[in-house]
């Protein structure tokens, strides 16, 4: 499992895994983003770029 973390007033997000274990991505794989349950209008409408390189 993957968190991605915005802080407030960032444009980078901190990504972290469960237990600190890589997670390889390659080109054509899906990644599904899942929203908190809590409403945070501050990063409301946020557009994610994933680039693999």
């Amino acid at each position: 499992m993957v968190t991605i973390k915005f802080t407030i007033g960032a444009k980078t997000a901190t990504f972290t895994t469960t237990g600190g274990h890589p997670v390889s991505v390659e080109i054509g794989d899906f990644i599904t983003l899942t929203a908190s349950t809590t409403l945070n209008t501050i990063l409301a409408d946020i557009i994610v770029f994933i680039a693999v390189q």
